[in-house]
């Protein structure tokens, strides 16, 4: 993945203790688990590295705060993030150093996160077996930053890892810009506007349909012409 750890989740996080769950829960609804700090947020948008890495279940605070953003209660995030981390292949967490903390990993913020899965084939519509993406989370703290581009490059390098040469669609809705914006430039290229895909509507009706093609090895570019 780019700027990310060597594969596999990093050692050191360790999930919250549940007095903390407590005390976070204690203030209320929509309040997410193990926010940040302003000022930390802020240093770490302006001066921290980028890391990437797979989610597993020392993270469940880490996913549990990011989906939260959503609008759901402490409670229901941290209902879900287990088997969020245990039912997605592919989950990625995107997480900044914090500047006054170099190479702690515990102290890093995650600000974003994203997930690939393998959808099945279905006739009836005509598809294949496809990875997807789950979709994007990103702290609207951290849009200073392109880090939902380079989660999403990070997630699709890791599909190819665990896939070599799949490609990665995504199912968005049309009008997040932002969010069609981050496929893009991360290499994603839109195939179709269409109202559903894979079961998948949005309120609006309006989705955009789009893929990332892997990426050409060094011996494939090499091979044309070989003797």
């Amino acid at each position: 993945m780019t700027n990310s750890t060597p594969s596999g989740p990093i050692d050191g996080i360790l999930a919250a203790a549940a007095a903390d769950w407590a005390g976070e829960a204690a203030a209320g609804p929509g309040t997410a688990p193990g926010a940040p700090g302003a000022a930390a947020l802020a240093a770490a948008l302006a001066d921290g590295r980028l890391m990437l890495w797979q989610a597993d279940a020392r993270d469940t605070h880490r996913v549990a705060r990011l989906l939260a953003l959503r609008g759901t209660t402490i409670q229901e995030a941290l209902e879900a993030a287990p088997g969020m981390i245990d039912s997605i292949p592919v989950l990625v967490l995107a997480s900044l150093e914090d500047p006054a903390h170099p190479d702690d990993v515990d102290a890093a913020i995650s600000v974003a996160l994203a997930g690939a899965f393998l959808l099945p084939a279905d006739p009836d519509e005509g598809r294949e077996a496809s990875w997807m993406v789950t979709g994007l989370i990103l702290d609207p703290a951290a849009k200073t930053r392109p880090i939902g581009r380079d989660l999403l490059e990070g997630l699709a390098e890791a599909v190819d890892i665990a896939d070599p040469g799949a490609p990665l669609w995504a199912f968005v809705e049309a009008g997040e810009h932002a969010v069609v914006a981050s496929h893009l430039a991360a290499g994603f290229k839109k195939v179709e506007q269409r109202p559903h895909y894979a079961g998948i509507t949005f309120p609006t009706g309006d989705g955009a349909l789009l893929v990332r093609e892997p990426r050409a090895r060094p011996e494939e570019e090499g091979s044309d012409g070989a003797a």
